[in-house]
């Protein structure tokens, strides 16, 4: 049986050090593939200056959200470069 929930995720864009508005997919995956579409279609970005984080679950029966104590950063491994910000790390975004 499928769970009655989704995964709430934002984009992070890490130059701005600002993240963009909650959406939410069914798991990882999926998130990594909108991620990823988003990112492609915008020819401008550089990709390595976003991140994708999730940041909990909304259980659409129980309507309830829970929020995780840490964020976690999903970001596909070919677009992480985190020597490019060196003071993320100190900040451990």
């Amino acid at each position: 049986m499928k769970e009655p929930h989704v995964y709430l995720y934002t984009i992070r864009d890490k130059v701005a050090n600002e993240a963009g508005d909650i959406f939410s997919a069914r798991n990882d995956g999926v998130a990594c593939r909108s991620f990823n579409k988003l990112l492609s279609e915008n020819t401008y970005a550089k990709k390595t200056d976003y991140q994708l984080l999730k940041l909990g679950s909304y259980n659409y029966e129980a309507v309830t959200i829970l929020i995780y104590d840490e964020v976690e950063d999903i970001t596909p491994s070919e677009l992480i470069q985190r020597s490019e910000f060196p003071e993320l790390l100190k900040e451990g975004v």
